[in-house]
């Protein structure tokens, strides 16, 4: 059982007068934790409060962090003892979800495959902290299938799941993964690009480039779309030595799973579908 904090100004104040913070001042929040930015002894620092004992089912995270070489993750600087508080240092520059809105997209799919690369090449202690992420993937498609069977079968959802059958039974060998590698999770610092907010999971690393194979949808039209998919793919490829059409099938993957969280008749499905549906195609080798 999951026991529950309340994270507040106050609470930040007390832990931080036990680590000598001074200047603490919220700067977001989200369901799990609030992230607040401070002035520690040697410069700034990210004071980040989870609402739950045990880092919110996030301690994969810390121990991940502190195996990947501090060149390419951001560096955990103390955890507190029921791990409801974690200190950080602050990386100063923009998310590479901000070159992607400013038309500078080459260069920030360049930047993930740089911390991509690095993340396959640590060598992570202790892998049985990381949860593997292929079961669970399994399950949540074939409940997905199960209940929308009662009412209608859903087609798209069933090319998506024998797509991830395929890529389970032919991953030759599972790796610890950032599992959340997105253009928002990277800092782009001085000293070049940063990773935040893993989840640590262990996966195909071939499934690390799936929340960014999909990014964009909606915005562009679906050729535009997919011509993103495969350049994308081509960079990506090579920092994890995959091929770029496994990278396409695990995005397609990560798509469908997506879209569970929205009802068959929803605006938000309507709009999604004709990308899934060209995405794929594409992973089936059915578009050019």
């Amino acid at each position: 059982m999951q026991i529950t904090v309340k994270s507040s100004q106050e609470t930040a104040e007390r832990i931080g007068g036990r680590w000598s913070l001074t200047d603490i001042r919220k700067v977001t929040e989200t369901k799990r934790a609030v992230v607040y930015k401070a002035l520690g002894p040697n410069g700034p620092v990210a004071l980040k409060l989870y609402n739950q004992i045990g880092a919110s089912g996030e301690g994969a995270a810390i121990s991940f962090l502190r195996q990947l070489k501090p060149d390419f993750g951001v560096q955990v600087l103390r955890v507190n003892h029921m791990r409801t508080a974690v200190l950080m240092e602050w990386l100063e520059g923009p998310g590479l979800d901000t070159l992607v809105r400013t038309n500078n997209e080459l260069e920030a799919v360049r930047h993930l495959a740089t911390v991509a690369k690095a993340v396959a090449q640590t060598e992570f202690i202790r892998q049985f902290v990381y949860q593997r992420l292929a079961p669970k993937l399994q399950q949540d498609f074939k409940q997905k299938i199960a209940k929308d069977d009662a009412a209608s079968p859903d087609r798209i959802i069933k090319r998506a799941a024998l797509i991830l059958d395929e890529l389970v039974q032919t991953t030759a060998q599972e790796r610890v993964v950032h599992g959340d590698l997105g253009f928002s999770n990277v800092i782009v610092t001085k000293d070049g690009p940063r990773l935040i907010d893993p989840k640590g999971l262990r996966a195909d690393p071939a499934h690390e480039f799936g929340k960014a194979m999909i990014q964009a949808y909606g915005s562009v039209s679906i050729d535009e779309y997919i011509r993103k998919i495969k350049s994308r793919s081509e960079i990506m490829s090579g920092a994890i030595d995959a091929s770029p059409q496994r990278l396409i099938r695990w995005g397609a993957v990560v798509l469908a799973r997506s879209s569970f969280k929205h009802k068959a008749t929803s605006p938000q499905r309507q709009s999604l579908e004709p990308y899934l549906e060209a995405f794929l195609d594409l992973a089936e080798r059915r578009r050019a």
